[in-house]
């Protein structure tokens, strides 16, 4: 009920039945001015003297829901209703390859990783007198890292020893700009819209750009950085998903290699698959928006490529 005047539960749960039921009263007394104070018991007061003062009071039939809200009820009885969901947790062999891909991946975004390959590099940059070549062979050398930490993260992973040398080639080099884009993620920040290095220095746009040469490779390098971060934010998503593209087949390889590569990246996507449903149990459409972004990864690799 929602009374202009503070009432007792009491009287307004006696006026809503009464309106609700369209109930009629007739005075005890027949005097329609009973004295509601003097009695003995509450129920023998008069109801249609009751009803009077109510409305005095200002209970007015327009004030009285209808319908009582039954949303909060029909959530539980939903939930009730809802059969139980058993997420089997992970086997040793999935707890062993996941502590194995979040490892390989800290250490390719690891900033301390960084500084000990970089910095005596970039002290020796700063003697070059122009300024112009400084920035280039500083993003030359920031790159070539970043390929370098690709490469190690690639042979750190179990599976990848099991390809023969040509094949790893092949394989990184396919998958590289992918990984590459999910490494920066992890340095991105959405609100400078810029990508931080180990020095402290920021890589935005125009400095991608520049250094490329080309403004598509700059622009849908940061669309996609936003992208995958608004996505996938975890580290452990991250790791995974660099994983599936490292072991990504249909990239015009062999079929021999195809098929392997297949096999191996199964048993990553069922490991994906597992880590959503026990961690992100409410995102639905988490797992399915992710391989999306593969996708995504994908395409930009191939526009690069042409």
């Amino acid at each position: 009920l929602d009374f202009p005047l503070t009432k007792t539960s009491g009287c307004k749960g006696f006026y809503r039945r009464t309106v609700l039921s369209t109930l009629e009263y007739v005075c005890k007394n027949g005097l329609d001015k009973c004295d509601l104070a003097v009695v003995d018991h509450p129920r023998q007061r008069c109801q249609k003297c009751r009803l009077r003062r109510c409305e005095e009071a200002g209970m007015r039939d327009q004030y009285v829901r209808r319908k009582k809200n039954r949303t909060r009820t029909q959530r539980i009885l939903e939930n009730m209703r809802r059969p139980t969901v058993i997420v089997k947790p992970l086997v040793k062999e999935q707890h062993k390859l996941m502590k194995e891909v979040l490892n390989c991946f800290d250490r390719i975004t690891d900033i301390n990783s960084q500084k000990v390959v970089l910095a005596p590099l970039y002290r020796e940059i700063k003697n070059t007198a122009n300024q112009e070549q400084q920035e280039k062979l500083k993003m030359e050398s920031f790159f070539q890292l970043i390929v370098n930490l690709i490469v190690s993260f690639a042979k750190d992973l179990t599976p990848f020893k099991e390809f023969t040398f040509q094949e790893q080639v092949i394989i990184l080099s396919s998958s590289l700009l992918e990984i590459f884009v999910l490494q920066s993620v992890t340095k991105y920040d959405p609100l400078t819209k810029c990508v931080t290095t180990f020095d402290g220095s920021v890589i935005n746009q125009a400095r991608l750009e520049a250094f490329a040469d080309s403004d598509d490779f700059g622009k849908s390098a940061f669309n996609l950085f936003a992208r995958v971060r608004n996505t996938a934010c975890s580290t452990h998503l991250l790791a995974l998903m660099a994983t599936l593209t490292l072991f990504s087949p249909d990239r015009n390889y062999s079929p021999e290699l195809d098929s392997k590569l297949a096999n191996v990246q199964q048993h990553y996507i069922d490991l994906l698959a597992q880590f959503i449903a026990r961690n992100h149990p409410l995102e639905k459409k988490l797992l399915p928006r992710l391989l999306m972004l593969l996708t995504y990864l994908r395409q930009f690799s191939c526009s690069v490529a042409q």
